[in-house]
This record gives C-alpha cells, structure tokens and sequence, in this order.
C-alpha cells in the first residue's frame, strides 16, 4: 500500500472515530434527558393529612351514582335517576345528559340549559353513591379499575392492585388528577419514602377518577406519560377527561 493510501486509510479512520463518538455522545444526551427525574417537573401531590372541611374536594358524579331531582314548585316532577355506565344521564325533560365527572352544580347548572326551566326552587342531589373509583396501571401486578366505599390511599390502591412488580419506580410514581377549575393535572408522587416509613405523609388519599401511573423508567417527557395513562385507562375515565392532552400541554 502506498504512503499516501496509508494516510488517506488513517484519515478515515479518524473521521469514523469523530463521527462515532459524536453520535455517542448524542446518545447519551438523549438517554439522560429521557432519564430525568419526574418529581422536578411536576408539583408533588397534597399529602395524606386530614384535611379540613373547607378543604373536602367536590364530588364527582360517576356511572352507578343515584341522583333525586327536586322542584318546589311542583314536587310531582321530583324524579330519583340513574347514572348509566357510558356516565350519562336522563330526566324527563333533559335526556342524555353527560353526568360523570361534573359536580352536582355543574349538573344542575347544565339541566337548567337543556330543559328551559328556571333554576329557581330546582336542584339535584346525590341519594346513593357507588363509592370512591381510582384506576391503577403500570408497573403493578393487577393493573385496573379499584371502587372502595369511603376513602382509600395511593398504596392502599397499590396494594389491591396486587402491589409494585421488581420494575417499577416506586419514587416516580405519577397521579392524574383534575385540579379545582377541572383541568387534569399531573402530580409527582414518591411511594419509596412511604412504603420505607421515612414520610408515610407521601401516601396520599385519593379521590374518585384519580389515576396512578407506576412508570418503569424515568420518563421526563410529560405528553409520553399522559400517553401511557391515556392508553391504559377505560372508557368512563377517559369521558372525564376528554382531551386532557392538549390542556396537559398548555
């Protein structure tokens, strides 16, 4: 091989050599920034604490619930209804009516639209509940849908989900949860800290249509995780959240 050939072979394999470590370097920048840690990104969840009376969060109609509707003025009209599976509800005069995932008011309000009727002397109240309804999935045993009456904490959920699987980053686990004006929220919430004792504050109680996602890596993309959520979720909490993505992203 001539000297020139040589030469011309070692530049090559000099150029291979650079472009080699800068796509490894690429890699790894990539790698690292997919592996950050949620609980920078997201504001961690409330804790576990009793909360004052004040500070009970409204409830949210669900599929099963009972509801009365009353009428001062005509109490003939007055009418006991149930929630359907698909989270919709009818009286006599407004039918098909999406109920789950609203506050009572927010039905009423919503009644009084599609039926013409004064809201003077009207309104719904909740005469039987079907209890509190959370969705657990990924890194559990049992992923699913938990329905518990009365209260019940994000590892007492765990727990009926058949509990942690050896994959699953129990100090990265992530709560979906709509916020007071209704917008879905993701939650940063740290299990290790609680299973271990160290803060059993960090075992939060859940409320209904919340949702705990158990990641098995460190995803720090927020729209990769809400996918997740999105996909594993059934129908009546995805009605809850209708297009939680695009307002996730605001």
């Amino acid at each position: 091989m001539h000297l020139s050939q040589r030469l011309a072979v070692v530049a090559a394999m000099r150029a291979y050599a650079r472009w080699y470590a800068m796509v490894y370097l690429g890699l790894v920048v990539i790698g690292l920034a997919g592996c950050q840690s949620i609980k920078r990104d997201l504001p961690a969840a409330t804790s576990a604490l009793p909360r004052p009376t004040g500070e009970a969060p409204a409830y949210l109609i669900q599929p099963g619930d009972i509801l009365e509707s009353h009428h001062v003025i005509d109490p003939t009209l007055d009418q006991q209804v149930l929630v359907a599976p698909d989270g919709r509800v009818s009286f006599r005069y407004a039918s098909d009516i999406l109920a789950a995932g609203l506050t009572l008011p927010q039905l009423r309000e919503r009644v009084v639209a599609e039926a013409g009727i004064t809201d003077r002397g009207f309104d719904v109240v909740l005469r039987s509940s079907v209890g509190t309804r959370v969705y657990v999935t990924g890194e559990v045993t049992t992923p699913g849908e938990i329905l518990v009456n009365g209260d019940i904490s994000s590892l007492q959920a765990i727990s009926r989900a058949g509990g942690f699987k050896l994959s699953a980053q129990t100090d990265e686990v992530v709560l979906l949860r709509r916020d007071k004006a209704h917008h879905p929220t993701l939650y940063a919430v740290n299990l290790s800290a609680a299973t271990n004792g160290v803060a059993p504050e960090d075992d939060v109680m859940l409320q209904t249509y919340d949702v705990l996602y158990v990641p098995r890596d460190r995803a720090g993309n927020l729209s990769m995780i809400f996918e997740r959520i999105r996909n594993a979720i059934p129908f009546n909490f995805s009605l809850v959240y209708g297009n939680a993505n695009a307002d996730l992203l605001r």
